[in-house]
């Protein structure tokens, strides 16, 4: 004796006619266990009523909270940070581009680097800042250096050529930027970009004076000055990052100190040497070896506590 089925086939016909009226109304089918079926999606472009629910509820809204690591290291949010406000007003699409690169990672970036190990009591955390300190000090030499070469170049072809100020062209997008300093290094990176529109401003000037300069020229400089401004910031960022390693507990505070006394040995060799290179003694009668890890810097520079065999292979 067979065993009739309460339920209907899946494939009859009354079956598909209700759930495509079922479908073509928004609504949600019910099967005869009880269970709400799956809705359709396509409302007409209104929202059906589940999301209407969610929305009066507020489930759509997401927060984002403090991740454990940042609760066990007493950093809630990124909005504890203190900064200062600073405008920069820049016109020409070079110092713009590298302002949008900057917007979102240099505030945060240079607090990590040059802040964050002392503000939480990090061992060593003296000697990782002077580390730091005087790399990111190697990198801005060289975008000064930079900076200075083409700056001087310009100004003297702008005295020879014999234009004035008023000779300089204005560009139509000038925008202003408001932005967080959170370090003094953020405005002493950021302070480059309205210097390097004047000097972009000035070369546009020689070359519609019919000065000789090419725009190939004013183009290869204009780049030559944006990257020496990225990578003067790369190097800051790379500091950050090795925070970051042992904010997420991927290395220790000592680790980070041997990292960044390496790289400061490669940089500065294995100590004050006692003769020149022709043979005369460096130290006078009496005096001990020096040690630390700014080698050939001022006669006086301080040696940072802690610091010595900084640069030892």
């Amino acid at each position: 004796m067979s065993k009739k089925s309460n339920t209907a086939a899946p494939d009859s016909a009354p079956a598909k006619a209700a759930d495509q009226a079922s479908e073509e109304n928004g609504s949600t089918k019910t099967t005869g266990k009880g269970q709400k079926g799956k809705q359709n999606a396509s409302t007409g472009g209104h929202p059906s009523r589940k999301q209407k629910q969610q929305l009066m509820e507020g489930g759509r809204v997401s927060k984002r909270g403090p991740n454990p690591t940042q609760q066990k290291l007493g950093l809630n949010s990124w909005e504890s940070i203190p900064y200062t406000i600073g405008q920069f007003e820049l016109q020409t699409p070079y110092s713009q581009h590298v302002m949008s690169r900057f917007k979102r990672n240099l505030a945060v970036n240079a607090y990590l680097a040059e802040v964050f190990p002392s503000a939480h009591g990090w061992k060593h955390w003296i000697e990782i800042l002077q580390c730091i300190e005087t790399l990111v000090d190697r990198a801005h030499e060289k975008v000064d250096a930079t900076f200075k070469e083409v700056e001087g170049q310009v100004d003297h072809m702008f005295e020879v050529i014999g234009l004035e100020d008023e000779d300089v062209p204005q560009y139509i997008n000038s925008r202003t930027f408001t932005y967080a300093v959170t370090t003094p290094r953020v405005r002493q990176i950021l302070n480059y970009l309205p210097r390097m529109d004047r000097i972009v401003k000035r070369m546009e000037a020689l070359w519609m004076a019919e000065s000789g300069i090419s725009s190939t020229y004013i183009r290869q400089e204009a780049m030559r000055l944006r990257t020496a401004v990225t990578k003067y910031a790369g190097a800051l960022f790379r500091q950050s990052d090795r925070v970051r390693r042992v904010m997420g507990g991927r290395a220790t505070a000592a680790e980070l100190l041997t990292d960044l006394q390496d790289e400061l040995s490669e940089h500065y060799g294995s100590g004050l040497k006692e003769k020149d290179k022709q043979g005369n003694d460096m130290l006078l009668p009496g005096e001990p070896d020096i040690e630390g890890p700014l080698v050939g810097e001022e006669e006086n520079t301080e040696v940072p506590a802690g610091a010595k065999d900084v640069a030892r292979a």
